[in-house]
């Protein structure tokens, strides 16, 4: 039992961690201050205000009891499916960088230009903050996606790029969604750098 557990111990880590601040900020039951996720939370106000380091604190924060379980729910087949095939180093690794990277790319390259041409979704987006863990979960899932054997590899893969390009058009939220595809694509390019390397 402590051997399989031990398989998943960066899941198991990023879990507790979750529930953790949940229970300290009061959002198993109750919801995030506004006041909490503006400071503590991540969006394109961060870079310009001189607070990137949000893209961290921000991973760790729930808005409510449903995002609570909506993040557990996502960590087991993100991250946790990428741990146990491909170990838990690979898996920390591809997730810090898919969501870091996946967020500030979020708010450089679509957020930022988007609100400087006026744009009303990205007006509105620029002074919010979001949190939760799910832009380095997708990447994890990009990443474990290329374990698969083809055609099933490729198809879901296309797939997957297309409801996430999907979403960001027709339903967004910039941050987040943005976050969502650009963690994705991160998470993939760097499992496919890996396995090429590997031979």
């Amino acid at each position: 039992m402590i051997r399989y557990l031990l398989r998943l111990r960066f899941t198991l880590l990023m879990a507790a961690a979750i529930v953790a601040v949940a229970v300290w900020q009061g959002t198993l039951t109750g919801v995030l201050p506004s006041a909490v996720q503006y400071q503590w939370g991540f969006g394109p106000h961060s870079l310009w205000e001189g607070r990137a380091w949000t893209v961290l604190t921000a991973t760790f924060l729930t808005s409510s009891g449903r995002m609570v379980l909506a993040q557990l729910g996502m960590l087991a087949y993100t991250v946790a499916i990428c741990e146990w095939k491909l170990g838990w180093r690979r898996t920390a690794w591809w997730f810090w960088v898919s969501n870091v990277a996946g967020l500030w790319l979020a708010a450089l390259l679509l957020a930022w230009p988007l609100w400087r041409a006026g744009v009303a979704v990205a007006v509105h987006t620029v002074g919010t903050s979001d949190t939760g863990a799910s832009a380095g979960g997708v990447g994890c899932y990009g990443a474990w996606l290329g374990t698969l054997r083809e055609p099933w590899r490729r198809r879901l893969w296309w797939l997957s790029l297309a409801i996430l390009v999907g979403k960001t058009l027709l339903w967004p939220s910039l941050i987040c969604d943005g976050g969502h595809l650009f963690g994705f694509l991160i998470g993939s390019w760097l499992a496919r750098g890996w396995r090429t390397a590997e031979g």
